[in-house]
């Protein structure tokens, strides 16, 4: 097989944007069934020379591609009578409609009146200033001696032209020269096969989709190749038919959300509200749940982590008080080193200022300068 599709298949239902579940079963008889959603929608044959088009199997005679249309063949059945001609009095150009011959002008007509005149019932403003704002003038309306009379140029109504006819055809009578709708001669068809056992089909490689769609949103998933019918149905029980309760059960829980009128009074209104946030949690456990556990981590954060901040701050101004103290601690010390080197600097200054005293010479002992005289 290729190439073949099956002639008026089932109609995707894309609009109710819900899950829907496509299977087609092919019997080892040669039969197709198409379900939408486990019922089945369409039945055919793989032997059918009409449910697949092209069929499965090719025609045994086909058309002679060489045969063609004699030029004097007449496939018209009918035809103008050439003895018919245009009656002298039939007018084409005549219009559709014209003026009521039958209809005349009312003698209350008034033809001079104006469509629209000054409100009478409108007044000058009071703070106008005619010097300013120049000559007031009143609002116009409709003039109603025009709706009660008629005012303006009369015109008769229009009626249909009783002597309008149209364009004129010859009647048409039978052709006498038809001879009938041309068909190619029919010859062999070179190619003619007959597959008794088309379900017999080679391995599948893979499959495509041709989806011709002006919608969004399409998905397809789960397709499943298989040669057990059994197989495919007990997928579509643990997926298809999970999926589609889950959005029944949304879709219901959703319209009776909806379907709920708000009443009057404020005993009403509460009553409104509560039984819609209700719903609303009972159809999105999780979601709101999941909200909820969101909110509360704050809640906790702020609740737990300033006494442990508190006391890290602490620790924090205590280091930093010991550090403080140790700083001028430390300063005090280098102040005294400081001032005690100064003070021993002054000292030594005082010192250097005084003038020196010559050293005294000492008696020569008489003894020794003779002793040296002689070693001399």
């Amino acid at each position: 097989m290729g190439g073949e599709h099956l002639q008026t298949p089932p109609t995707p239902d894309t609009v109710d944007k819900a899950t829907h579940l496509y299977t087609a079963i092919v019997g080892v008889d040669n039969s197709v069934k198409i379900l939408v959603d486990n019922v089945v929608k369409k039945e055919a044959s793989l032997l059918s020379e009409t449910d697949f088009k092209p069929a499965v199997n090719p025609p045994k005679v086909i058309d002679d591609p060489s045969d063609k249309k004699p030029e004097d063949w007449v496939d018209e059945p009918k035809m103008d009578d050439p003895a018919s001609a245009k009656p002298e009095d039939w007018d084409e150009d005549a219009p559709t409609q014209i003026a009521d011959p039958k209809s005349s002008k009312p003698e209350s007509w008034l033809d001079d009146a104006p469509d629209m005149v000054a409100d009478p019932a409108s007044e000058m403003p009071s703070d106008w200033d005619e010097e300013e704002d120049g000559a007031w003038e009143a609002p116009l309306t409709k003039n109603p001696d025009c709706e009660k009379y008629g005012c303006g140029e009369w015109k008769a109504p229009m009626i249909s032209n009783p002597a309008y006819k149209g364009k004129w055809f010859a009647p048409k009578i039978d052709n006498p020269d038809y001879k009938g709708v041309w068909e190619p001669a029919k010859i062999d068809n070179p190619n003619y096969f007959q597959d008794e056992s088309p379900h017999a089909m080679a391995p599948i490689g893979g499959i495509g989709i041709e989806l011709w769609t002006m919608q969004d949103g399409i998905l397809f998933d789960n397709i499943l190749l298989t040669p057990d019918a059994a197989a495919a149905s007990s997928l579509a029980e643990k997926t298809f038919a999970v999926r589609k309760a889950a959005e029944e059960a949304s879709k219901k829980a959703s319209s009776r959300a909806d379907s709920l009128e708000k009443p009057e009074g404020f005993g009403g209104t509460v009553k409104y509200y509560g039984l819609k946030a209700m719903y609303y949690v009972q159809d999105n456990p999780l979601l709101v749940g999941g909200s909820a556990l969101l909110g509360l981590i704050p809640l906790i954060l702020l609740c737990c982590y300033p006494f442990g901040r508190k006391k890290e701050d602490d620790d924090a101004d205590d280091d930093a008080a010991d550090d403080a103290a140790a700083d001028a601690a430390a300063d005090d010390d280098e102040g005294e080193d400081e001032g005690e080197e100064a003070a021993v600097e002054e000292v030594e200054e005082k010192e250097a200022d005084k003038p020196k005293e010559e050293p005294k010479e000492e008696p020569k002992a008489s003894g020794a300068k003779k002793r040296t005289k002689k070693a001399e």
